[in-house]
C-alpha cells in the first residue's frame, strides 16, 4: 500500500530538521577554512568568487561525509544565478536537499538545464523510489553563516521568474530538532502557495 508523504512545511521540517546541526556546522567550518585560506594569501574575494565557494563546498563535503550522510556536489546549477561550483546535493531518506549559496536569498532559476527544471517539478531524483526534492539556501556575513537558513519546496521553473512556482518557503535552523510533534503542527511557512481553488482575497 502506498503511503502519501506528507509534503506541508510543519511535516518537512520534521523530516529534515536532524540535517540542520551538521550541515550548518559543515557550512561554517567550510567558510572557515576558505577564508583562512583567502588571508594567507592576501586574495580579494571578489576576485575568485567560483574559486571561494568551491572552497567552502569542498570542506563542507568532507564534514558531511564525516558525520554519516549521504552528500555529493551538484554542478547542475542552472542559469548561473549562483556562484558555480557552490552547490550541495543530501539524501535524507526520501527527502533531497540541494544546497545553494544564495547572497540576495533569491531561489536560483533552473534556467536551461532540463535536470534542475524536472527537480523543480518534483520528478522522483532516486530510481524506484519517490522523492521529496527540496532547496535550501544559505549566505554569509563578516565571515558568518546566517541562520536560519532557508528551506523551499520548489513545484516549477524556467529561465524566468514568471516560470518559478514554489509550493511554500520558510526559515530552518538547528534548533527545529527539539521541536515536538505538536509544536511542528504550528510552524507556519513565510509564504505559502495557495491551493488550487482556494479564495485567497482575505
Amino acid at each position: 500500500m502506498h503511503v502519501a508523504i506528507d509534503t506541508s512545511y510543519g511535516a518537512t521540517i520534521g523530516r529534515v530538521a536532524s540535517v540542520m546541526p551538521p550541515l550548518v556546522d559543515a557550512l561554517q567550518t567550510g567558510i572557515d577554512l576558505a577564508n583562512e585560506y583567502w588571508m594567507r594569501f592576501g586574495w580579494r574575494r571578489h576576485h575568485y568568487p567560483q574559486l571561494w565557494s568551491h572552497l567552502v563546498r569542498t570542506h563542507a563535503l568532507g564534514r558531511l561525509g564525516e558525520a554519516g550522510f549521504v552528500a555529493d556536489v551538484d554542478d547542475d546549477e542552472g542559469a548561473g544565478t549562483t556562484p558555480p561550483m557552490s552547490a550541495l546535493l543530501i539524501e535524507h531518506g526520501q527527502d533531497i536537499l540541494k544546497v545553494r549559496l544564495s547572497q540576495d536569498g533569491k531561489v536560483p532559476l533552473p534556467g536551461p538545464s532540463a535536470a534542475l527544471t524536472n527537480y523543480y517539478r518534483q520528478h522522483p531524483q532516486l530510481p524506484g523510489l519517490e522523492t521529496k526534492n527540496l532547496v535550501v539556501l544559505w549566505r554569509h556575513e563578516h565571515g558568518r553563516l546566517v541562520e536560519p537558513l532557508t528551506l523551499v519546496r520548489p513545484l516549477d521553473g524556467g529561465r524566468s521568474e514568471r516560470d518559478l512556482v514554489l509550493g511554500w518557503v520558510g526559515p530552518v535552523d538547528r534548533g527545529m530538532v527539539r521541536l515536538r510533534a505538536a509544536d511542528l503542527d504550528e510552524l507556519r511557512p513565510l509564504f505559502e502557495q495557495p491551493a488550487l481553488g482556494s479564495d485567497d482575497t482575505g
